[in-house]
C-alpha cells in the first residue's frame, strides 16, 4: 500500500528543508517540543517540551527568566508556496464550465503541472513564523544530555489557511484559489470548501488534496516546522585541516530524514546490486 504521508513529507523537506504536517489542523508540534520522527510515516512524535515543568530541572533559567526565552513571532507574509523540484507553476486559466472571473479577487490563485511520478505543492496563506529566540538559548541546550539525540522544534509556520496536493504517479495538474466568491457552475472534477470568511476552490486529478481555513481567519494551522539536532563533534584525520569553530545556534544542524531514497509510493527504494559486475 502506498505510503503517501511519508512521500509528501519527504518531497517538501527536500524542497524547503522544513518538515510538512500531514494534518496541519492538529496545531502540533509547537516551538520547544522535542522528540523523534516516525521512520514509517514521517510524523513527528512528541516526547517533551523545553518549556515544561519537568524540563526545568535541567535548565532552571527557562522558568526563572521565562519571558526572556519565550518563542518570538516574526512578521506576516502574504503567501508561501513550496513545491517539489519537478513541479511547474502556471497561470490560472479558464476551464470549460467554470466562471473564472469569479476568482478575480482571489488572494491566492495558480495552477501547477506535475510530471510522471509524484510531486507535491503546499500553499500557505498569510504565513507567520514563530521560533526560539536566536543566539541566547540553543548553545545552552546542547549541554543537556536529554537532548543529545532528540529532534528539537526550533520554528513553526502558522497560518489561517492552507492547501496542499500530492499528485498521482501518472502526471497531473492542480488549479487552486482562495476567494470570497466560488465560481459556478462547477465543472466535472471541480470542488470547493466554504468557510465564513472565504472559500478554497480547486480543480485537480486523482491525487491527495487537503485544505482548510479561511481568508482573514486566525492562525489555526501549522503546515510546516523546522527540526534541528545537535551537531556531532567534527573529526579530522588531517593535521592541516583544523575543525570548524562553531558556536551559538550553529551548534545545531537541520535534522535528516530517518530513511533513504523513496520510490514514488513512499516506500524504501531498493538498490539492486549486480553481482556480475567485476569487483575492480
Amino acid at each position: 500500500m502506498p505510503n503517501l504521508q511519508r512521500k509528501y513529507v519527504d518531497l517538501i523537506q527536500r524542497a524547503e528543508s522544513k518538515w510538512a504536517n500531514w494534518d496541519p489542523s492538529r496545531k502540533q508540534p509547537v516551538v520547544g517540543d522535542y522528540g523523534s520522527v516516525n521512520k514509517d510515516t514521517g510524523a513527528f512524535e512528541w516526547e517533551g517540551s523545553i518549556y515544561s515543568d519537568e524540563f526545568a530541572q535541567h535548565m532552571p533559567k527557562l522558568k526563572e527568566e521565562k519571558e526572556r526565552y519565550q518563542p518570538v513571532a516574526g512578521g506576516r507574509d502574504e503567501l508561501l508556496i513550496v513545491k517539489s523540484t519537478s513541479v511547474k507553476q502556471l497561470e490560472l486559466s479558464a476551464t470549460p464550465g467554470v466562471n473564472i472571473s469569479a476568482l478575480a479577487d482571489a488572494s491566492v490563485k495558480g495552477s501547477w503541472q506535475f510530471n510522471r511520478g509524484r510531486g507535491a505543492v503546499l500553499v500557505v496563506n498569510e504565513p507567520r513564523i514563530l521560533e526560539l529566540p536566536r543566539n541566547i538559548l540553543l548553545a545552552d541546550l546542547t549541554k543537556i544530555p536529554l537532548l543529545k539525540d532528540q529532534y528539537l522544534v526550533t520554528q513553526v509556520v502558522q497560518c489561517p489557511a492552507y492547501a496542499f496536493y500530492l499528485s498521482d504517479k501518472k502526471g497531473d495538474q492542480l488549479s487552486l484559489a482562495l476567494s470570497a466568491n466560488v465560481p459556478v457552475p462547477f465543472a466535472p472534477g471541480v470542488g470547493a470548501s466554504a468557510d465564513a470568511g472565504g472559500s478554497w476552490w480547486s480543480q485537480s486529478g486523482s491525487g491527495v488534496l487537503k485544505q482548510g481555513g479561511q481568508k482573514g481567519g486566525t492562525d489555526e494551522f501549522t503546515p510546516l516546522f523546522t527540526l534541528k539536532m545537535i551537531r556531532k563533534p567534527f573529526i579530522s584525520f588531517r593535521r592541516d585541516s583544523p575543525p570548524p569553530i562553531r558556536e551559538g545556534d550553529d551548534l545545531w544542524r537541520n535534522a535528516d530524514e530517518p530513511w533513504g531514497p523513496l520510490d514514488s509510493d513512499g516506500e524504501d527504494d531498493e538498490i539492486v546490486i549486480d553481482d556480475d559486475i567485476p569487483d575492480w
